[in-house]
């Protein structure tokens, strides 16, 4: 992710979910991974 902020000059901000509370709380139901632009949801798949 630090490479695409860095290539495309995208802010890029990590949320670490740590426990049961805020994974149920998430903006989004694949707690894993998911990636956001401009506050819509673009996937939860990894990127390379």
């Amino acid at each position: 992710m630090k490479e695409i902020e860095q290539k495309y000059n995208i802010p890029v901000q990590h949320h670490k979910i740590s426990n049961r509370e805020a994974a149920q709380t998430a903006p989004c139901a694949f707690t894993t991974y998911s990636a956001f632009y401009n506050g819509q949801f673009i996937t939860h798949e990894i990127i390379r």
